[in-house]
Protein backbone atom coordinates (compact mmCIF):
# COMPACT_ATOMS: atom_id res chain seq x y z
CA UNK A 1 0.00 0.00 0.00
CA UNK A 2 2.81 2.67 0.84
CA UNK A 3 4.71 1.78 -2.38
CA UNK A 4 1.48 2.47 -4.53
CA UNK A 5 1.00 5.76 -3.05
CA UNK A 6 4.30 6.63 -3.16
CA UNK A 7 4.83 5.62 -6.73
CA UNK A 8 1.13 6.93 -7.16
CA UNK A 9 2.21 10.48 -5.93
CA UNK A 10 5.30 10.78 -7.56
CA UNK A 11 3.40 10.38 -11.23
CA UNK A 12 1.16 12.72 -10.15
CA UNK A 13 4.28 15.02 -9.59
CA UNK A 14 4.21 15.82 -6.26
CA UNK A 15 6.93 15.56 -3.71
CA UNK A 16 6.51 12.75 -1.25
CA UNK A 17 7.95 13.27 2.06
CA UNK A 18 7.92 10.57 4.72
CA UNK A 19 6.67 11.59 8.10
CA UNK A 20 7.58 10.27 11.29
CA UNK A 21 11.25 7.86 10.11
CA UNK A 22 12.78 6.92 12.82
CA UNK A 23 16.10 4.11 11.99
CA UNK A 24 17.99 3.68 8.94
CA UNK A 25 16.06 0.48 8.08
CA UNK A 26 12.99 2.42 7.82
CA UNK A 27 14.51 4.76 5.68
CA UNK A 28 16.48 2.54 3.31
CA UNK A 29 12.92 0.64 2.81
CA UNK A 30 11.33 3.73 1.72
CA UNK A 31 14.17 4.90 -0.52
CA UNK A 32 14.10 1.41 -2.46
CA UNK A 33 9.99 2.18 -2.94
CA UNK A 34 10.97 5.78 -4.50
CA UNK A 35 10.80 8.14 -1.42
CA UNK A 36 14.06 10.11 -0.93
CA UNK A 37 12.48 12.86 1.37
CA UNK A 38 12.22 12.02 5.28
CA UNK A 39 11.82 13.72 8.48
CA UNK A 40 11.92 12.58 11.73
CA UNK A 41 14.10 11.19 14.89
CA UNK A 42 16.33 9.37 11.95
CA UNK A 43 16.95 12.71 10.79
CA UNK A 44 17.10 15.01 14.19
CA UNK A 45 15.26 15.01 17.23
CA UNK A 46 12.59 18.05 17.55
CA UNK A 47 14.07 21.23 18.05
CA UNK A 48 12.49 25.20 18.82
CA UNK A 49 13.17 27.75 16.87
CA UNK A 50 16.04 29.24 18.45
CA UNK A 51 18.17 26.14 18.59
CA UNK A 52 17.09 26.03 14.33
CA UNK A 53 18.27 29.92 14.09
CA UNK A 54 21.37 29.26 15.75
CA UNK A 55 22.39 25.81 13.68
CA UNK A 56 21.41 28.29 10.50
CA UNK A 57 23.55 30.66 11.92
CA UNK A 58 26.68 28.92 12.69
CA UNK A 59 26.14 27.46 8.68
CA UNK A 60 26.82 30.90 7.33
CA UNK A 61 29.38 31.84 9.37
CA UNK A 62 27.55 34.71 10.98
Amino acid sequence: MVKFLIELFINLGYIVIAEGVETQHQFKILKEMGCIKIQGYYINKPIDAKEIEGILLQKMHF
